[in-house]
Parts: structure tokens; C-alpha cells; sequence
């Protein structure tokens, strides 16, 4: 049987460069304000990022956001 090719989840590339800069669980909890479990669910569904959340993670988390802009457009 052939191998089917696996679908890329939408935003993958953001959650890839976030995870990337070390920003797990935890401590993107501490740079987005918020709960743990909200930070995991984010990393899990990048989709539901909101503005705000998304210039915490470039001002506190110290990604630029040229690099998550570009995440974005190739999702």
C-alpha cells in the first residue's frame, strides 16, 4: 500500500519557531501571562494566538517579530 503524505497542521511553523527559542510549557506561561495549561493549548492550536499574546511572546519571549510574521505567512 503506498505511504500517503501526512497533512501539515495550519500554523505549524509558528508553534516550530516558538518551541524553538525555548519557550515551552512553562516558561511561555511566564512570558504570556497566563495559565500553563492556556500556554500548552496554544502551542497546540498556534491558530487560536491572539495579538496581544503574539506581542507578549515578541516583547518578553524575545522572538522578533519579522521571523513570526514570516511563520505566518507560510502556514
Amino acid at each position: 500500500m503506498p505511504k500517503l503524505k501526512e497533512k501539515k497542521q495550519p500554523f505549524e511553523a509558528v508553534a516550530r519557531l516558538i518551541k524553538g527559542y525555548g519557550l515551552t510549557g512553562y516558561a511561555l506561561a511566564d512570558v504570556m501571562y497566563c495559565s500553563e495549561y492556556t500556554a500548552r493549548e496554544r502551542l497546540r492550536h498556534p491558530e487560536r494566538l491572539t495579538l496581544e499574546e503574539l506581542g507578549f511572546i515578541c516583547k518578553n519571549g524575545h522572538i522578533p517579530a519579522d521571523e513570526i510574521r514570516e511563520a505566518i505567512k507560510f502556514s
